[in-house]
């Protein structure tokens, strides 16, 4: 019988030899979820043997991510703002990018303040929304996306975390499904498809063949979206109230050009990711003129 010190080890091994980055990680958080153990639980049970039932398991893991498969999805879970998410291949896995969108809004907006209203467009697994209302005590947000299956697992999520009573789930296109909200919003929030449909083929094989393309094609400039629900927003944004979207490389001149364009801004302001890359594009909803 082998250890989980043996198993360890040979995994790993293994996983280095296929060229796979990360591989004594890979293997201890994939032996971590078969075991239902902690990273660190695995080295103070080095000598515990593993049933015929967890070899096979953790095997077929192995097969699996070799294969392509995000490790997300194998493990079924990921952290996002020191906060634990399901996720699934109904949507997209949260990137640390997210973060510093979710902390530039956090920034701006005050729990203290009356009506504090934020839509999520495209919430896929709930992770922006959920974040924002466990932050923001009081807060009413929408989550809002095109798939019910995206939903589904951002409601799980939410209720997770204590805060489904707080946040609606609608499903349907951008902001369509407020149209009928008289109250206008404090903050809409997006990261919405901004990748290419050319530059798709070129995204490495976990992200192409297995995160839902739906959440990442933005079409043939990858702005198609941005040029909907730019437009939306400033509709539906009450006056100093706050866009913030995520964007790709390349894309904050455009952006910033859609956002002046709608005539309802005053200004935009540009946050890089860790890399240096503009990341994150916020916006305030002027004033009218003569309201203040």
């Amino acid at each position: 019988m082998y250890t989980i010190g043996e198993v360890l080890n040979r995994a790993a091994t293994y996983l280095q030899e296929k060229g796979l980055e990360n591989a004594r990680l890979n293997a201890e958080i994939m032996l971590s979820t078969v075991l239902g153990l902690g990273r660190v639980d695995l080295y103070l049970r080095f000598d515990r043997p593993l049933s015929d039932q967890e070899l096979s398991s953790v095997r077929d893991l192995i097969k699996r991510r070799l294969s392509g498969q995000p490790l997300q999805y194998l493990t079924r879970q990921t952290e996002f703002y020191s906060l634990t998410f399901q996720v699934s291949p109904a949507a997209l896995i949260p990137r640390p990018e997210t973060e510093i969108l979710v902390s530039a809004l956090l920034e701006r907006l005050d729990p203290r303040t009356g009506d504090l209203s934020v839509a999520d467009v495209g919430t896929g697994c709930g992770n922006i929304a959920v974040t924002l209302a466990v932050h923001l005590d009081g807060a009413r947000l929408w989550a809002i996306d095109r798939s019910p299956e995206a939903l589904a697992l951002a409601r799980t999520n939410a209720r997770a975390h204590g805060v489904e009573e707080r946040i609606e789930f609608l499903q349907g296109d951008l902001l369509e499904p407020l149209h009928r909200l008289t109250d206008r919003l404090r903050a809409v929030v997006s990261n919405p498809p901004y990748v290419s449909t050319d530059e798709l083929k070129e995204l490495p094989v976990e992200i192409r063949e297995h995160e839902p393309l739906e959440a990442l094609d933005g079409g043939r400039d990858g702005l198609e979206v941005f040029r909907r629900l730019i437009p939306a927003a400033a509709e539906m944004l009450a006056p100093e109230g706050w866009l913030a979207l995520e964007i790709g490389a390349g894309q904050a001149r455009p952006v910033e050009t859609l956002i002046s364009r709608t005539n309802s801004f005053g200004g935009t302001e540009t946050i890089p990711d860790y890399a240096g890359i503009p990341r994150v594009i916020l916006a305030r909803k002027a004033v009218p003129s003569g309201k203040g």
